[in-house]
């Protein structure tokens, strides 16, 4: 989008997805995380289970990472990349939602630098999006505590320590809560009642965590 509203395509993800299908379970495109990095842009790819590069110039686009399915219970889980953010040290975070959504607390977070996948062995519920705080911790916005298909649609926001301790800091009035960010006065500001099809609710928040 340029500086006066106007749009242009930067590349075609879901002709990549039908030409090389590198997740064979299904052709399958959903672009749900981007970052901006020089040259082009970085997509978490959620239906395509894997993290592309898109040039700014061409247009065009390769994979960088496929991302491993889980076992779980036997079968096979796919891990469905939800948001992909540089983080503090300059290596790049990956949550995933994490497969089917009844499999609670099976989520994970992965860290690249910049492309090798390493597991960080934190297990949530279904990630939405991710998140830095302005001291470096990581901020987990979970989009259901029961899983998207109960009636309850209370989420949380979960601060992960340096020491991998985990902090509840919301979870009266999330909703299905999305995307967040990071004021630079420490505030954050998440997205609520993201999946209120036909409901003209959506609710940007304002959270002031204590200064700890």
């Amino acid at each position: 989008m340029d500086r006066n509203g106007r749009l242009r395509p930067v590349g075609d993800l879901l002709a990549f997805e039908e030409r090389y299908n590198p997740h064979r379970a299904d052709v399958n495109a959903n672009a749900y995380g981007i970052t901006r990095v020089p040259g082009g842009t970085l997509v978490a790819e959620a239906g395509g289970n894997d993290i592309l590069w898109v040039s700014s110039d061409s247009g065009s686009v390769r994979i960088l990472a496929l991302m491993p399915d889980q076992v779980i219970d036997g079968s096979p889980s796919e891990s469905v990349p939800s948001a992909i953010v540089r983080g503090p040290d300059g290596a790049f975070c990956i949550s995933e939602y994490g497969g089917e959504p009844t499999r609670m607390g099976k989520a994970r977070i992965w860290r690249s630098c910049p492309v090798e996948t390493d597991r960080r062995d934190e297990r949530v519920h279904p990630i939405i999006d991710l998140t830095f705080d302005r001291q470096g911790r990581i901020l987990v916005p979970e989009l259901a505590e029961q899983g998207f298909d109960s009636p309850d649609r209370t989420g949380r926001l979960v601060r992960i320590e340096h020491n991998g301790k985990r902090t509840v800091l919301a979870r009266e009035g999330l909703e299905h809560p999305g995307g967040a960010t990071v004021a630079p006065n420490d505030d954050i500001y998440p997205t609520n009642r993201t999946t209120s099809l036909g409901e003209a609710n959506g609710q940007l928040l304002r959270l002031r965590p204590g200064r700890s």
